[in-house]
């Protein structure tokens, strides 16, 4: 455990702001000496949206902008509540494991030669969160347009080098009524998709 603390403690300080983040089709190329692994991978909250675990708007009636209403201040994705946050955090790390195993990657938790950090950057929920309820009691629990974006990069272990980078984003375009009514169904559907093609990115099959 402490390793991997040094370990990100000299990324953070020796990588800096990174290069544009490439397409996962062009991360599959650049992270060829890694697959099948080991890796190491480890998933973050980025700090933007963890800021909007506990940051809240106020609403028309208390000083918002001309034209904003309540209903607006949902939309804006703010007062996520850090339970929720960390909820995706956990579900993105046990979806990426199934996906690991799945595609026959080795993976290690201390250690490994190659280092996997993901990133949840923004992520919108399908219905409002138990924090947004609790703060904005007079929102009704309306359905908004959700999803996530995540970005990932891999580093190579003994010369701490960023090898590979890659973005995804995944957001409905139309309301779907039928669906289970789960908080977070449509960040969770983007999560999978990420899932699903950082597995087969890294697989050597």
């Amino acid at each position: 455990m402490m390793r991997k603390f040094l370990f990100l403690l000299f990324v953070t300080f020796a990588m800096g702001a990174s290069a544009n983040a490439s397409s996962l089709k062009e991360f599959e190329k650049a992270a060829s000496e890694a697959k099948g692994g080991p890796i190491e991978f480890t998933v973050f909250i980025g700090d933007d949206l963890w800021e909007r675990r506990g940051r809240y708007s106020k609403p028309n009636s208390e000083g918002g902008g001309a034209g904003a209403s309540v209903f607006d201040e949902f939309n804006e994705n703010e007062y996520l509540g850090e339970r929720d946050l960390i909820f995706l955090r956990k579900e993105t790390t046990k979806k990426l494991t199934k996906a690991f195993k799945k595609n026959k990657i080795e993976l290690v938790e201390d250690d490994g030669p190659y280092v996997l950090h993901v990133f949840i950057e923004k992520a919108k929920p399908t219905f409002q969160t138990a924090e947004q309820k609790k703060k904005r009691a007079a929102i009704v629990n309306s359905q908004q347009l959700g999803g996530a974006s995540i970005t990932a990069k891999l580093y190579r272990r003994s010369d701490v080098s960023l090898i590979a980078e890659a973005e995804y984003s995944r957001y409905e375009t139309h309301l779907d009524l039928d669906g289970r009514p789960h908080t977070w169904r449509d960040a969770i559907t983007a999560i999978n998709g990420f899932s699903t093609r950082m597995g087969k990115a890294l697989s050597n099959k």
